[in-house]
Protein backbone atom coordinates (compact mmCIF):
# COMPACT_ATOMS: atom_id res chain seq x y z
CA UNK A 1 0.00 0.00 0.00
CA UNK A 2 1.11 3.54 -0.43
CA UNK A 3 1.59 5.87 1.70
CA UNK A 4 -0.55 9.33 1.00
CA UNK A 5 0.89 12.77 1.98
CA UNK A 6 -2.14 13.18 3.99
CA UNK A 7 -1.13 9.65 6.05
CA UNK A 8 2.48 10.67 6.68
CA UNK A 9 0.93 14.51 8.20
CA UNK A 10 -1.35 12.65 10.43
CA UNK A 11 1.11 10.13 11.78
CA UNK A 12 3.26 13.21 12.31
CA UNK A 13 0.77 15.39 13.58
CA UNK A 14 0.64 13.44 17.49
CA UNK A 15 4.38 13.59 17.50
CA UNK A 16 4.83 17.69 16.90
CA UNK A 17 2.19 18.20 19.23
CA UNK A 18 3.88 16.44 21.89
CA UNK A 19 7.09 18.03 21.32
CA UNK A 20 6.22 21.82 21.16
CA UNK A 21 6.35 22.31 25.11
CA UNK A 22 9.56 20.93 24.76
CA UNK A 23 10.60 22.90 21.88
CA UNK A 24 9.41 26.37 23.53
CA UNK A 25 11.27 25.90 26.57
CA UNK A 26 14.34 25.37 24.83
CA UNK A 27 13.94 28.58 23.07
CA UNK A 28 13.29 30.30 26.10
CA UNK A 29 16.60 29.31 27.62
CA UNK A 30 18.18 32.71 29.72
CA UNK A 31 21.38 31.62 27.47
CA UNK A 32 19.75 31.29 24.44
CA UNK A 33 17.06 34.61 24.65
CA UNK A 34 20.23 36.39 25.78
CA UNK A 35 22.20 35.31 22.20
CA UNK A 36 19.14 36.15 20.25
CA UNK A 37 17.97 39.56 21.51
CA UNK A 38 17.44 42.49 20.01
CA UNK A 39 19.67 44.40 22.18
CA UNK A 40 23.16 43.79 21.32
CA UNK A 41 25.60 41.79 22.74
CA UNK A 42 29.01 43.04 23.71
CA UNK A 43 31.02 42.15 20.97
CA UNK A 44 33.47 40.38 23.07
CA UNK A 45 30.95 37.95 24.97
CA UNK A 46 29.44 37.04 21.41
CA UNK A 47 33.24 36.21 20.46
CA UNK A 48 33.76 34.41 23.29
CA UNK A 49 30.48 32.28 23.66
CA UNK A 50 31.03 31.41 19.52
CA UNK A 51 34.91 30.56 20.27
CA UNK A 52 33.46 28.24 23.19
CA UNK A 53 31.04 26.81 20.73
CA UNK A 54 33.25 25.80 18.08
CA UNK A 55 35.92 24.55 20.76
CA UNK A 56 33.11 22.62 22.29
CA UNK A 57 31.16 21.79 19.72
CA UNK A 58 33.99 19.88 18.29
CA UNK A 59 33.67 16.96 20.36
CA UNK A 60 29.65 17.15 19.96
CA UNK A 61 29.72 16.57 15.94
CA UNK A 62 33.30 14.42 15.46
CA UNK A 63 30.98 11.69 16.24
CA UNK A 64 27.86 12.31 14.48
CA UNK A 65 28.38 10.33 11.06
CA UNK A 66 29.43 7.36 13.31
CA UNK A 67 26.16 7.38 15.77
CA UNK A 68 24.03 7.49 12.50
CA UNK A 69 25.56 4.84 10.78
CA UNK A 70 25.69 2.55 13.59
CA UNK A 71 21.64 3.38 14.66
CA UNK A 72 21.03 2.62 11.22
CA UNK A 73 22.50 -1.35 11.21
CA UNK A 74 20.94 -1.69 14.70
CA UNK A 75 17.66 -0.43 12.92
CA UNK A 76 18.08 -3.15 10.20
CA UNK A 77 18.73 -5.75 13.19
CA UNK A 78 15.76 -4.88 15.27
CA UNK A 79 13.29 -5.08 12.39
CA UNK A 80 13.01 -0.99 11.32
CA UNK A 81 14.89 -1.69 7.46
CA UNK A 82 13.44 1.09 5.87
CA UNK A 83 14.33 3.52 8.65
CA UNK A 84 18.07 1.62 8.80
CA UNK A 85 18.78 1.99 5.03
CA UNK A 86 17.98 5.49 5.15
CA UNK A 87 19.98 6.52 8.11
CA UNK A 88 22.63 4.67 7.10
CA UNK A 89 23.02 6.67 3.63
CA UNK A 90 21.82 10.11 5.37
CA UNK A 91 25.54 9.43 7.94
CA UNK A 92 27.35 10.18 4.70
CA UNK A 93 26.25 13.68 4.49
CA UNK A 94 27.22 14.03 7.83
CA UNK A 95 31.20 12.98 7.53
CA UNK A 96 34.10 15.58 8.11
CA UNK A 97 31.62 18.63 9.45
CA UNK A 98 33.17 18.62 12.86
CA UNK A 99 36.08 20.27 11.03
CA UNK A 100 34.51 23.03 9.74
CA UNK A 101 34.14 23.40 14.07
CA UNK A 102 37.92 23.34 13.92
CA UNK A 103 38.19 26.07 10.98
CA UNK A 104 35.62 28.45 12.65
CA UNK A 105 37.88 27.96 16.28
CA UNK A 106 40.87 29.17 15.02
CA UNK A 107 39.58 31.83 12.35
CA UNK A 108 37.70 33.47 15.84
CA UNK A 109 41.00 32.84 18.22
CA UNK A 110 42.87 34.78 14.68
CA UNK A 111 40.16 37.48 15.34
CA UNK A 112 40.38 37.35 19.03
CA UNK A 113 43.95 37.71 19.22
CA UNK A 114 45.17 40.73 17.22
CA UNK A 115 42.59 42.45 19.48
CA UNK A 116 43.47 41.47 22.84
CA UNK A 117 46.52 40.65 25.14
CA UNK A 118 45.07 37.81 26.39
CA UNK A 119 45.54 35.43 23.96
CA UNK A 120 43.68 32.40 23.65
CA UNK A 121 45.20 28.80 22.07
CA UNK A 122 42.50 27.06 20.07
CA UNK A 123 44.17 23.59 20.98
CA UNK A 124 44.19 23.98 24.62
CA UNK A 125 40.87 25.48 24.56
CA UNK A 126 39.30 22.61 22.83
CA UNK A 127 41.74 20.05 25.06
CA UNK A 128 40.19 21.52 28.27
CA UNK A 129 37.87 20.12 30.62
CA UNK A 130 34.45 19.76 28.92
CA UNK A 131 31.23 20.50 30.35
CA UNK A 132 29.23 17.72 31.74
CA UNK A 133 26.56 18.64 28.82
CA UNK A 134 28.85 16.92 26.36
CA UNK A 135 29.08 13.28 28.07
CA UNK A 136 25.65 13.60 28.61
CA UNK A 137 24.84 14.42 24.86
CA UNK A 138 27.39 11.01 24.05
CA UNK A 139 25.32 9.23 26.22
CA UNK A 140 22.15 9.47 24.90
CA UNK A 141 23.28 8.32 21.52
CA UNK A 142 24.91 5.76 23.12
CA UNK A 143 22.31 4.36 25.20
CA UNK A 144 19.53 5.10 21.80
CA UNK A 145 21.90 2.99 19.72
CA UNK A 146 22.65 0.39 22.25
CA UNK A 147 19.32 -0.04 23.53
CA UNK A 148 16.06 -1.54 22.61
CA UNK A 149 14.92 1.40 20.42
CA UNK A 150 17.23 2.17 17.93
CA UNK A 151 15.02 4.04 15.35
CA UNK A 152 14.92 6.56 18.13
CA UNK A 153 18.20 8.45 16.89
CA UNK A 154 15.89 9.67 14.21
CA UNK A 155 14.08 12.58 16.94
CA UNK A 156 17.84 13.17 17.73
CA UNK A 157 18.43 14.39 14.52
CA UNK A 158 15.49 16.17 13.73
CA UNK A 159 15.40 18.00 16.89
CA UNK A 160 19.04 19.26 16.67
CA UNK A 161 19.27 19.79 13.43
CA UNK A 162 16.10 21.77 13.36
CA UNK A 163 17.43 23.93 15.60
CA UNK A 164 20.14 25.19 13.23
CA UNK A 165 16.49 26.03 10.99
CA UNK A 166 15.17 27.95 13.97
CA UNK A 167 17.28 29.62 15.65
CA UNK A 168 20.34 29.92 13.38
CA UNK A 169 19.55 32.87 11.39
CA UNK A 170 19.18 35.06 14.71
CA UNK A 171 22.34 33.80 16.25
CA UNK A 172 24.46 34.30 12.42
CA UNK A 173 22.66 37.96 12.39
CA UNK A 174 24.08 38.72 16.10
CA UNK A 175 27.46 37.21 14.99
CA UNK A 176 27.83 39.40 12.20
CA UNK A 177 27.41 41.75 14.17
CA UNK A 178 30.95 41.51 16.07
CA UNK A 179 34.34 39.66 15.00
CA UNK A 180 32.58 36.57 15.29
CA UNK A 181 31.24 36.49 11.59
CA UNK A 182 34.61 34.89 9.98
CA UNK A 183 33.82 31.98 12.62
CA UNK A 184 30.49 31.12 11.52
CA UNK A 185 30.80 28.62 8.59
CA UNK A 186 29.47 25.86 10.59
CA UNK A 187 26.69 27.46 11.64
CA UNK A 188 25.75 28.93 7.93
CA UNK A 189 26.81 25.28 6.18
CA UNK A 190 23.88 24.21 8.81
CA UNK A 191 21.56 27.39 8.22
CA UNK A 192 21.44 26.29 4.42
CA UNK A 193 21.52 22.37 4.40
CA UNK A 194 20.04 21.77 7.90
CA UNK A 195 16.28 22.65 6.07
CA UNK A 196 16.77 20.27 3.68
CA UNK A 197 18.09 17.85 6.45
CA UNK A 198 14.56 18.39 8.80
CA UNK A 199 12.20 17.77 5.76
CA UNK A 200 14.35 14.18 5.28
CA UNK A 201 13.78 13.44 9.53
CA UNK A 202 10.42 14.60 8.96
CA UNK A 203 9.80 12.22 6.39
CA UNK A 204 11.22 9.52 7.95
CA UNK A 205 9.44 9.78 11.21
CA UNK A 206 6.13 10.11 9.68
CA UNK A 207 6.97 6.87 7.47
CA UNK A 208 7.98 5.21 10.89
CA UNK A 209 4.70 5.83 12.86
CA UNK A 210 2.56 5.24 10.14
CA UNK A 211 4.10 1.99 10.16
CA UNK A 212 5.00 1.11 13.78
CA UNK A 213 2.35 4.05 15.54
CA UNK A 214 4.05 2.36 19.01
CA UNK A 215 6.92 4.15 18.43
CA UNK A 216 5.74 7.96 19.47
CA UNK A 217 6.22 7.58 23.05
CA UNK A 218 10.22 6.83 22.39
CA UNK A 219 10.36 9.31 20.32
CA UNK A 220 9.01 12.25 21.79
CA UNK A 221 10.61 10.88 25.01
CA UNK A 222 14.21 10.89 22.97
CA UNK A 223 13.69 14.07 21.29
CA UNK A 224 12.59 16.09 24.50
CA UNK A 225 15.79 14.95 26.23
CA UNK A 226 17.70 15.79 23.33
CA UNK A 227 16.56 19.24 23.17
CA UNK A 228 16.99 19.47 27.25
CA UNK A 229 20.71 18.15 27.05
CA UNK A 230 21.75 20.74 23.98
CA UNK A 231 20.22 23.31 25.70
CA UNK A 232 22.41 22.77 28.71
CA UNK A 233 25.25 22.58 26.33
CA UNK A 234 24.32 26.09 25.05
CA UNK A 235 23.86 27.24 28.78
CA UNK A 236 27.76 25.95 29.32
CA UNK A 237 29.10 27.57 26.24
CA UNK A 238 27.73 31.07 27.48
CA UNK A 239 28.71 30.16 31.04
CA UNK A 240 32.66 29.54 29.55
CA UNK A 241 31.99 32.71 28.00
CA UNK A 242 31.37 34.64 31.01
CA UNK A 243 33.76 33.23 33.27
CA UNK A 244 36.72 33.75 30.56
CA UNK A 245 39.72 34.02 32.29
CA UNK A 246 39.38 32.79 35.52
CA UNK A 247 41.79 29.55 35.73
CA UNK A 248 41.34 27.94 32.63
CA UNK A 249 44.18 25.57 31.06
CA UNK A 250 47.18 26.56 30.07
CA UNK A 251 46.67 29.02 26.92
CA UNK A 252 50.76 29.78 26.99
CA UNK A 253 51.38 26.20 25.68
CA UNK A 254 51.38 26.12 21.50
CA UNK A 255 52.36 24.16 18.67
CA UNK A 256 54.35 26.38 15.93
CA UNK A 257 55.20 24.46 12.62
CA UNK A 258 58.50 25.70 10.82
CA UNK A 259 59.36 24.61 6.97
CA UNK A 260 62.85 23.74 6.57
CA UNK A 261 65.31 26.63 7.12
CA UNK A 262 66.75 28.41 4.16
CA UNK A 263 70.04 29.68 5.86
CA UNK A 264 71.82 30.97 2.40
CA UNK A 265 71.96 34.46 2.94
CA UNK A 266 71.63 34.60 7.04
CA UNK A 267 72.44 32.95 10.27
CA UNK A 268 70.91 30.02 12.09
CA UNK A 269 67.19 31.24 13.22
CA UNK A 270 66.69 31.77 16.38
CA UNK A 271 64.07 29.39 16.87
CA UNK A 272 66.46 26.36 15.71
CA UNK A 273 68.88 27.36 18.09
CA UNK A 274 66.53 27.52 21.34
CA UNK A 275 65.35 23.86 19.74
CA UNK A 276 68.96 22.66 19.55
CA UNK A 277 69.87 24.32 22.87
CA UNK A 278 66.38 22.35 24.50
CA UNK A 279 67.41 18.96 22.48
CA UNK A 280 71.25 18.98 23.96
CA UNK A 281 70.02 19.69 27.45
CA UNK A 282 67.09 17.00 27.45
CA UNK A 283 69.64 14.14 25.13
CA UNK A 284 72.66 15.28 27.79
CA UNK A 285 70.07 13.64 30.64
CA UNK A 286 72.59 14.74 33.59
CA UNK A 287 75.47 12.61 31.52
CA UNK A 288 73.95 9.36 30.26
CA UNK A 289 74.73 10.76 26.66
CA UNK A 290 78.12 12.49 27.26
CA UNK A 291 78.24 13.81 23.46
CA UNK A 292 75.07 16.31 24.09
CA UNK A 293 76.54 18.05 26.80
CA UNK A 294 79.54 19.98 27.69
CA UNK A 295 82.73 19.06 25.57
CA UNK A 296 81.17 17.03 24.02
CA UNK A 297 80.83 16.99 19.79
CA UNK A 298 76.52 17.14 19.67
CA UNK A 299 77.12 19.53 22.54
CA UNK A 300 73.92 22.22 21.16
CA UNK A 301 72.89 19.23 18.58
CA UNK A 302 74.17 21.17 15.72
CA UNK A 303 72.85 18.49 13.88
CA UNK A 304 73.02 19.58 9.61
CA UNK A 305 69.95 17.46 8.56
CA UNK A 306 67.68 20.35 10.66
CA UNK A 307 68.25 22.11 6.98
CA UNK A 308 65.99 19.65 5.53
CA UNK A 309 63.59 19.06 8.06
CA UNK A 310 60.07 20.77 8.54
CA UNK A 311 60.12 21.07 12.61
CA UNK A 312 57.02 20.93 15.00
CA UNK A 313 58.13 23.23 18.19
CA UNK A 314 55.74 22.98 21.63
CA UNK A 315 56.57 26.49 23.14
CA UNK A 316 56.02 27.84 26.21
CA UNK A 317 55.52 31.62 25.81
CA UNK A 318 58.78 31.70 24.09
CA UNK A 319 60.91 29.41 25.52
CA UNK A 320 60.74 26.20 23.40
CA UNK A 321 59.63 22.85 25.67
CA UNK A 322 59.04 20.12 22.83
CA UNK A 323 60.17 19.02 19.28
CA UNK A 324 60.21 17.05 16.57
CA UNK A 325 61.43 17.08 12.64
CA UNK A 326 60.47 15.45 9.70
CA UNK A 327 61.69 14.62 6.50
CA UNK A 328 59.83 14.40 3.56
CA UNK A 329 59.18 11.73 1.48
CA UNK A 330 62.04 11.94 -1.61
CA UNK A 331 64.08 9.46 -4.20
CA UNK A 332 67.16 11.41 -3.30
CA UNK A 333 66.99 11.42 0.69
CA UNK A 334 69.59 13.75 2.62
CA UNK A 335 71.22 12.67 5.64
CA UNK A 336 69.08 9.74 7.48
CA UNK A 337 69.40 9.27 11.13
CA UNK A 338 67.87 5.55 10.56
CA UNK A 339 70.34 5.11 7.87
CA UNK A 340 73.59 6.19 10.10
CA UNK A 341 72.16 3.25 12.91
CA UNK A 342 70.49 0.77 10.95
CA UNK A 343 72.26 0.72 7.51
CA UNK A 344 71.13 2.00 4.60
CA UNK A 345 70.77 -1.17 3.04
CA UNK A 346 69.50 -3.22 5.24
CA UNK A 347 66.93 -0.26 6.43
CA UNK A 348 65.67 -0.43 2.86
CA UNK A 349 65.33 -4.53 2.55
CA UNK A 350 63.64 -4.18 5.35
CA UNK A 351 60.71 -1.71 4.63
CA UNK A 352 60.02 -3.41 1.17
CA UNK A 353 59.76 -6.75 3.62
CA UNK A 354 56.75 -4.39 5.43
CA UNK A 355 55.69 -3.21 1.79
CA UNK A 356 57.04 0.06 1.24
CA UNK A 357 59.76 1.52 -0.51
CA UNK A 358 62.45 3.76 1.54
CA UNK A 359 61.73 6.86 -1.15
CA UNK A 360 57.95 6.42 0.01
CA UNK A 361 58.47 7.29 3.93
CA UNK A 362 59.26 10.45 5.47
CA UNK A 363 61.31 10.19 8.25
CA UNK A 364 60.82 11.36 12.25
CA UNK A 365 63.46 12.44 14.53
CA UNK A 366 65.17 14.39 17.34
CA UNK A 367 61.38 13.90 18.95
CA UNK A 368 61.88 15.57 22.25
CA UNK A 369 59.56 17.03 24.97
CA UNK A 370 60.96 18.62 28.43
CA UNK A 371 60.53 16.66 31.47
CA UNK A 372 58.22 19.11 33.32
CA UNK A 373 55.80 18.64 29.73
CA UNK A 374 55.64 14.79 29.07
CA UNK A 375 52.07 14.51 30.18
CA UNK A 376 50.89 12.31 27.31
CA UNK A 377 48.67 14.66 25.47
CA UNK A 378 52.28 16.56 24.52
CA UNK A 379 53.68 13.87 22.90
CA UNK A 380 50.50 12.81 21.17
CA UNK A 381 50.32 16.62 19.69
CA UNK A 382 53.47 16.30 17.81
CA UNK A 383 52.62 12.98 16.66
CA UNK A 384 49.18 14.28 15.06
CA UNK A 385 50.68 16.97 13.46
CA UNK A 386 54.18 14.79 11.93
CA UNK A 387 51.50 12.32 10.76
CA UNK A 388 49.21 14.57 9.50
CA UNK A 389 52.14 16.97 7.78
CA UNK A 390 53.35 13.11 6.39
CA UNK A 391 49.81 12.61 5.33
CA UNK A 392 49.60 15.54 2.96
CA UNK A 393 53.11 15.41 1.65
CA UNK A 394 51.78 12.18 0.42
CA UNK A 395 54.06 9.45 2.44
CA UNK A 396 52.88 5.86 2.72
CA UNK A 397 54.87 5.53 6.09
CA UNK A 398 56.38 6.83 8.59
CA UNK A 399 59.74 5.68 9.96
CA UNK A 400 61.86 6.38 13.33
CA UNK A 401 64.62 5.17 14.98
CA UNK A 402 63.40 4.75 18.72
CA UNK A 403 65.25 4.09 21.81
CA UNK A 404 64.40 1.59 24.14
CA UNK A 405 66.24 2.35 27.78
CA UNK A 406 63.71 5.20 28.32
CA UNK A 407 60.53 3.99 26.88
CA UNK A 408 60.52 5.12 23.74
CA UNK A 409 59.66 2.77 21.68
CA UNK A 410 56.40 2.03 24.05
CA UNK A 411 55.46 5.46 23.80
CA UNK A 412 56.00 5.15 19.98
CA UNK A 413 53.47 1.81 20.20
CA UNK A 414 51.15 3.32 22.22
CA UNK A 415 50.54 6.01 19.63
CA UNK A 416 49.96 3.14 16.70
CA UNK A 417 53.59 2.66 15.49
CA UNK A 418 54.44 -0.61 14.51
CA UNK A 419 57.87 -2.11 15.16
CA UNK A 420 60.11 -3.83 12.28
CA UNK A 421 62.68 -5.86 14.72
CA UNK A 422 63.88 -7.73 11.36
CA UNK A 423 65.74 -4.66 11.00
CA UNK A 424 68.08 -5.53 13.95
CA UNK A 425 68.49 -3.73 17.28
CA UNK A 426 71.97 -1.68 17.20
CA UNK A 427 73.57 -0.32 19.99
CA UNK A 428 74.05 3.39 19.51
CA UNK A 429 77.08 5.32 20.83
CA UNK A 430 75.82 8.57 20.21
CA UNK A 431 72.71 7.74 21.65
CA UNK A 432 74.13 5.68 24.50
CA UNK A 433 70.86 2.94 23.40
CA UNK A 434 69.38 0.00 22.06
CA UNK A 435 67.25 1.34 18.98
CA UNK A 436 64.50 -0.34 17.32
CA UNK A 437 63.02 0.49 14.08
CA UNK A 438 59.48 2.24 14.14
CA UNK A 439 57.03 2.48 11.02
CA UNK A 440 53.85 4.39 11.28
CA UNK A 441 51.75 3.60 8.32
CA UNK A 442 49.87 6.66 7.02
CA UNK A 443 46.37 6.19 5.06
CA UNK A 444 44.18 9.41 4.98
CA UNK A 445 41.35 7.41 4.85
CA UNK A 446 41.82 5.92 8.14
CA UNK A 447 43.58 8.23 10.54
CA UNK A 448 44.95 7.91 14.18
CA UNK A 449 42.55 8.67 16.88
CA UNK A 450 44.39 11.76 17.97
CA UNK A 451 42.21 14.21 19.16
CA UNK A 452 44.43 17.07 18.26
CA UNK A 453 44.23 15.91 14.75
CA UNK A 454 42.11 17.83 12.46
CA UNK A 455 43.75 21.17 14.85
CA UNK A 456 47.45 20.08 13.28
CA UNK A 457 45.58 20.28 9.86
CA UNK A 458 44.67 23.69 9.79
CA UNK A 459 47.82 24.40 11.86
CA UNK A 460 49.57 22.72 8.59
CA UNK A 461 46.90 24.59 6.32
CA UNK A 462 47.18 28.13 7.82
CA UNK A 463 50.97 27.84 7.96
CA UNK A 464 51.86 26.08 4.22
CA UNK A 465 49.57 29.14 2.90
CA UNK A 466 51.82 31.48 4.51
CA UNK A 467 54.74 33.68 2.91
CA UNK A 468 58.09 31.48 3.43
CA UNK A 469 58.85 34.88 5.89
CA UNK A 470 56.05 33.80 7.92
CA UNK A 471 56.17 30.48 8.23
CA UNK A 472 54.90 29.83 12.04
CA UNK A 473 51.58 29.95 13.57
Amino acid sequence: MTDTFSDKQNSLAAYEKLLAPYREKFAARPALSMLQSTVALPAELLQLFMLHYSAFGISMTHPVEGWIRRAGERCNDTGYSALGEALIKHARHEAGHHRLMVADLWSLADAWNAEHAKKINPVALSRQKLPRSIAQYRALHEEVITGDMPYAQIAIEYEIEALSVRHGPELLAAACTSNAAGGSSFLREHISIDSAHTQFNREQIAKLLLRHPECLKPLVQTGAAALEIYGRFIDDCAAAAASFGDGQSNQDLVCRLFGPPNIANRSIPKWLTGVRSLRSHVLFDGGSRPAFGPGGDAFGDPDPLDLHCYHFVLQDGDIPVGAARLVPPSPKSPLSVVDAEFGRRNVHKTLLRAGVRKSDCAEVSRLIVHPDYRQYSNPRLLFAGLWTLAALLNARAVIAAVGTDHGLDRLYTMLGAEMLDGAGHPESALFNDVLRLAIFRVDPASPPDYPELDHMRELIKRTLSSPPAQLTA
